[in-house]
């Protein structure tokens, strides 16, 4: 704590923690939901100001199984390059599992407003 005072921690249940001090991390919606999280004395309004600003991006994940491995099981990640400026984010780093779990399993990560656009596609469309 600040000036050797203790701080308190209190769980759901109600189950109290008294520290020396505390690291608080948690995914960003919970900094900003306004209820998740109670700070007694509150937050300086310049830090609560900075958790709202702070955004996050869409990323999705496509998983696919293969029958066989049919590239190099030697490299875990690789990427693709976008042809034209709608593309860009597209299955932009593509992981193989190979190597992790023996098994021909790839994993194609898409972002931004190629992620956005993709969460309305069918599996079909996306495969």
């Amino acid at each position: 704590g600040v000036a050797g005072r203790k701080v308190l921690v209190v769980e759901e249940g109600g189950t109290e923690h008294w520290c020396d001090a505390v690291v608080c991390a948690a995914p960003v919606g919970v900094y900003q939901d306004g209820g998740s999280l109670c700070w007694e004395p509150s937050i300086p309004e310049w830090k609560a100001k900075g958790l709202r600003s702070i955004g996050n991006g869409v990323i999705n994940k496509v998983c696919v199984r293969f029958r066989r491995v049919f590239w190099d099981s030697d490299v875990d990640f690789f990427g693709r390059a976008a042809q034209c400026g709608e593309e860009r984010g597209a299955f932009f780093l593509i992981w193989s599992l190979w190597r992790v779990v023996q098994e021909p399993v790839l994993i194609a990560l898409t972002v931004g407003e190629a992620g956005r656009s993709m969460e309305g596609w069918s599996d079909e469309a996306i495969v």
